[in-house]
């Protein structure tokens, strides 16, 4: 018999599932940038996706202060990263390094998910600094690409319940 009534069911896994789609999109915008084609809505829906898995996540931590309040500045970093200007490049380089201090502070140095946590803090100093220089299309796809690599891993990890938490 067929189900017409199905239950939706969400939960951190579901959300993850939304930062790696986000990821996905940020390198599909890069390859784009690489052929010449500067595709805003790809990253526009990235950046949709991404303030609603931080979002989402922080909805979810009523225990770990840190983890929701980390969060919550990196949901209103998207929102500021979609303004143009200094303010929009600095925000918006700062969202993703801090939805990954929790998972860099709370794992042991050993463990996968804090390299991928420490990974993306560095990616995210890299696009700091890299939306204020100067560079070729090519340079700046591959860099768009690299960092959302990066980023994609993180959440990658996180969605398959990776390295150990303390």
């Amino acid at each position: 018999m067929l189900n017409l009534d199905p239950k939706l069911t969400l939960n951190q896994k579901t959300y993850y599932g939304l930062g790696i789609v986000a990821a996905a999109l940020t390198v599909l915008g890069g390859l784009c940038l690489m052929f010449g084609t500067y595709a805003a809505l790809l990253y526009n829906i990235a950046s949709l996706l991404t303030g609603g898995m931080l979002l989402f996540l922080a909805a979810t931590q009523r225990e770990d202060k840190l983890r929701r309040v980390c969060f919550l500045l990196a949901t209103l970093c998207v929102v500021l990263g979609m303004i143009p200007g200094v303010v929009g490049k600095i925000a918006g380089a700062l969202a993703w390094p801090l939805f990954a201090v929790p998972y860099f502070k709370q794992t042991e140095q050993t463990a996968v998910l804090h390299t991928a946590s420490y990974l993306v803090l560095l990616c995210g100093l890299a696009q700091l600094v890299g939306s204020f220089l100067p560079m070729t299309r090519m340079i700046a796809a591959c860099v768009s690409i690299g960092i959302a690599a990066a980023q994609g891993m993180l959440v990658w990890l996180l969605f398959h319940d990776k390295g150990t938490i303390a």
